[in-house]
């Protein structure tokens, strides 16, 4: 039997059983001759039209009317950079659809790109016109690198706003004990110490006793300075004729004392200023009891100086006297090495009649190649 051709369909004889049979002049000759005039008749139709320019011929000269109308899926996920012409058109809709989040692809989006870019806030820094709000309640947390952390915690609990820093560098773990919280009443708190509050500091009833108060207090007439009040923080009083006062008969101070917050029986220090100007004294009450009064600036004493070494051009001993020509402190150089320079300084500090030492300081010295003390430190 025969056998057909792959493109046009033309019936080819088979050499033996075809040689069997009639010659058919239908199957053999006039179908073949059908199938071979039809298919150049279509042939002569697109070459007349590609004379004519009906059918593109060159790159860019297909049209909409060659193509046709697609139909675009816009649920296709795009899987890459090759397809068909429709595939792409899916791929581009479905892109489009998730870049304007709307439902369709053709959809207006509520901004545009540009109106996006004018309208953000600049990450190096930027100017709001209007509220900023947040509903969060870490509302705002500030970080610089290799340092700790900042929150801003509006409380649910309280409607406190704490402002806390964090425990570790650039962590979040947030230490509330060292945050101040401000609460809507007005009061404010470092963890669980109230700082300030609604009221004020000027009542002798406030019970605030840490606060340095906004008027000077009266003592009474030769009240004894080494027992004041017992309570914690500052106060400012006027002393007149006080017992324990600065020595050298002065009657008018005006006397400082700041107590520590952990022992204010124990620890104390003072400043007296004379309203005579014979100066500002200071004294430290510590374990062992007050320490004498001291001129720190020692600009209203007179100095007297004995024993010269004249090979050093230094004096071995100096003394400091009061206004009133009572030695305040003597300081007296010793120990001397072997080029001659002193290795020891010896402050003495003496009572009010300057004639009997209270306090005795003793300090070693330390000399450079050029015969200059650089370093002092206390025996």
């Amino acid at each position: 039997m025969g056998q057909y051709t792959p493109n046009k369909n033309l019936y080819m004889a088979d050499p033996i059983e075809d040689a069997k049979q009639t010659f058919n002049v239908k199957t053999m000759l006039n179908d073949n001759f059908e199938k071979i005039d039809t298919s150049l008749g279509q042939l002569d139709t697109d070459l007349a039209a590609l004379k004519t320019g009906t059918l593109p011929s060159t790159a860019g000269s297909v049209t909409d009317t060659h193509i046709g109308d697609r139909a675009v899926d816009q649920a296709l996920t795009p899987t890459g950079n090759t397809g068909k012409y429709t595939q792409f058109l899916s791929w581009f809709a479905n892109m489009i659809k998730s870049i304007t989040g709307k439902a369709n692809w053709w959809e207006k989006p509520v901004k545009t790109l540009q109106q996006l870019s004018d309208e953000k806030a600049n990450l190096s820094g930027a100017t709001f016109t209007g509220t900023i709000q947040s509903n969060h309640t870490y509302a705002f947390v500030s970080k610089y690198p290799n340092r700790l952390s900042w929150v801003m915690h509006h409380q649910t609990e309280g409607n406190a706003l704490v402002f806390a820093p964090s425990g570790t560098v650039n962590g979040e773990d947030w230490n509330w004990d060292r945050g101040v919280q401000i609460y809507d009443n007005g009061s404010m708190r470092i963890g669980s110490e109230t700082f300030h509050h609604t009221g004020n500091h000027n009542s002798t009833g406030d019970p605030h006793t840490q606060y340095l108060r906004r008027y000077t207090e009266n003592l009474s007439d030769n009240a004894d300075i080494n027992t004041l009040p017992t309570d914690v923080g500052n106060r400012m009083y006027d002393v007149y004729k006080g017992k324990n006062r600065p020595p050298g008969g002065h009657d008018f101070i005006y006397l400082t004392s700041m107590k520590h917050s952990r022992d204010p029986l124990r620890w104390e220090f003072q400043i007296a200023n004379d309203f005579h100007g014979f100066g500002m004294f200071t004294r430290v009450k510590t374990s062992t009891g007050w320490q004498p009064w001291k001129l720190p600036g020692s600009h209203r004493l007179k100095i007297a100086k004995w024993t010269k070494d004249t090979a050093k051009g230094v004096y071995k001993e100096v003394q400091y006297k009061r206004p009133n020509d009572t030695v305040y402190m003597r300081t007296l150089l010793s120990n001397p090495d072997a080029n001659g320079n002193y290795q020891t300084m010896k402050y003495e500090y003496y009572d009010e009649a300057g004639t009997t030492v209270t306090t005795t300081e003793t300090w070693s010295l330390k000399y450079d190649t050029d015969g200059e003390v650089y370093e002092m430190n206390p025996v």
